[in-house]
């Protein structure tokens, strides 16, 4: 399922870790700690991690840290399979039964043993938790059978358990009682010191700054080759590129269109063109007048020039999408119709939803450089059909605070996920999300009982007929505007080596060196 694509330079970047379950090789590294060979990594990125505790946020940037700092039972190899990770081994007792075998001797980074009882309290807690109880809302009960064995049950057949098991950072695995230890002191003690069994230790955290990890030397499946990664924030798109250009950082993991071809042509740099497993959309706010009139989503649908989105902002760096899925996902559906640019078609259901003359004033919620520029072509093109559209531009970690809630209008937003169709259905857009990933305050209960009978369908072929139905349901409404899919463009050192590389852009950097 996860697709590697091939650089104009042919980069062999070696994939040496899945998801921070695999033993590191040091021999690799030829001439580590010669001076010739630099293990510390500095990522740039536009937007700060909202936080290292996997239960108290939803957002990518927090995966990066995520993803180093804790391990899952199990994880997705490149081809789709699932493999062992803090689980040796596991089976499937019963439609609704998992029996997970845990390692013996896996530490977690303050010295203590990981144990049934920490995978339980895990999981417990992430279905306790607002931010991210619908990774486990199928989960019925968790029963420690002893030390080194857990049992999951789920309150239905559930078709994605493997996949959501494998690929969430919330599902992530924390030490009892050192959590314990810490809720007791503060709500935010322990994302403040977070503690788990990855490859990589908390360091510090300046907000708004930088957010550091360091080599977990006792790292059960290896000593990592990386000694420190830094996620270095730099708000300003051109600026973060001029960092790279700078040495300053070692790799930005999508470099803004109009940097593209300074990145391509700095022999200094290499660059790798991957597109990405997630759609740019606009969404609306269902639960605030004038969302809930079909005409006037329809109208702004027909309102908004996607392809010149492509070309001016992206520079031709992606692709229109006409459904709520990434064309990699399974099941995505490339027969839906969607919203070609059509400005009369947009006025006829201006005039349909009761605004024949125009005149309607409306909000535009974004965050970052890029989709700010977004907002403004949007803006553009919905003026033509009678619309006046301001734009409230937020730094992230407010965006996703304002745009989790009921007060907004419409916004703009991605949504990752590569791999399991329910990903991009039942968090998004069933009735009983939560307004954090249910953003568009979607409720719709024929819809919603139709995500449920697809969650449950463990037979792929009727599975798969269930998501495109649902696709054409969606995008009838619609629901969200898809925007585009993009083909990223991730700028490096060219002496950046060891980085694995996937889809939804969570990528591993703890085997990453540079060559110097």
């Amino acid at each position: 399922m996860k697709r590697y694509l091939a650089t104009a330079l042919s980069l062999i970047m070696m994939l040496s870790l899945f998801a921070g379950c695999g033993i590191s090789d040091l021999s690799l590294v030829s001439g580590t700690g010669t001076g010739d060979v630099r293990t510390d990594i500095i990522i740039g990125t536009t937007s700060d991690v909202v936080s290292p505790d996997p239960h108290k946020q939803n957002d990518t940037a927090s995966g990066k840290v995520l993803h180093m700092l804790y391990d899952t039972l199990i994880v997705m190899n490149g081809d789709g399979e699932f493999e062992p990770c803090l689980a040796e081994s596991w089976e499937n007792t019963s439609d609704t039964e998992y029996v997970f075998h845990l390692r013996e001797g896996v530490k977690f980074h303050n010295g203590t043993e990981m144990k049934a009882s920490d995978v339980k309290f895990s999981i417990e807690r992430c279905m306790q938790s607002a931010k991210t109880a619908q990774a486990t809302d199928s989960v019925d009960y968790v029963e420690v059978i002893d030390d080194y064995t857990v049992k999951i049950v789920t309150k239905y057949p559930f078709a994605p358990f493997y996949s959501t098991v494998a690929s969430s950072t919330k599902v992530s695995i924390l030490p009892e009682e050192y959590v314990k230890e810490c809720d007791a002191k503060s709500e935010t003690a322990f994302q403040e010191a977070p503690v788990g069994t990855g490859p990589m230790m908390y360091d510090s955290w300046a907000p708004n700054n930088y957010f550091k990890v360091v080599r977990n030397d006792n790292y059960w499946a290896g000593e990592p080759v990386t000694t420190s990664v830094t996620i270095r924030v730099i708000p300003e798109a051109t600026s973060l590129t001029i960092a790279l250009e700078t040495g300053e950082v070692d790799i930005v993991e999508s470099i803004q269109a109009v940097d593209i071809r300074r990145v391509k042509d700095n022999p200094d740099l290499k660059w790798l063109e991957q597109v990405q497993g997630s759609v740019t959309y606009l969404g609306m706010n269902y639960a605030k007048e004038p969302y809930n009139n079909t005409n006037l989503r329809k109208a702004i649908a027909y309102g908004i020039n996607r392809q010149s989105i492509i070309d001016v902002i992206l520079e031709g760096n992606g692709q229109i999408l006409n459904s709520v899925f990434p064309p990699m996902m399974p099941g995505y559906d490339d027969s839906i119709e969607g919203y070609d640019y059509d400005i009369e078609k947009a006025k006829h259901y201006m005039a349909e939803a009761g605004y024949p003359d125009g005149g309607l004033s409306l909000e535009i919620a974004t965050s970052g450089d890029e989709r700010n520029r977004i907002a403004q072509l949007i803006q553009s093109d919905l003026s033509k059909v009678g619309i006046d559209i301001s734009i409230e531009l937020l730094e992230w970690g407010a965006y996703l605070e304002y745009v989790g809630g009921t007060d907004h209008e419409m916004f703009i937003l991605g949504w990752s996920n590569a791999y399991e169709p329910d990903g991009n259905m039942f968090d998004t857009f069933h009735k009983d999300r939560p307004s954090t990933t249910n953003r568009s305050n979607f409720r719709n209960d024929e819809i919603s009982a139709k995500i449920e009978k697809a969650r449950q369908e463990l037979d792929w072929t009727k599975r798969e007929k269930m998501y495109k139905e649902l696709q054409q349901l969606i995008m009838a409404e619609p629901v969200w505007i898809p925007l585009f899919a993009k083909t990223a463009v991730i700028g490096m050192n060219r002496g950046l080596e060891g980085v694995e590389f996937e889809p939804i852009t969570q990528f591993t950097y703890v085997n990453a060196y540079v060559n110097e």
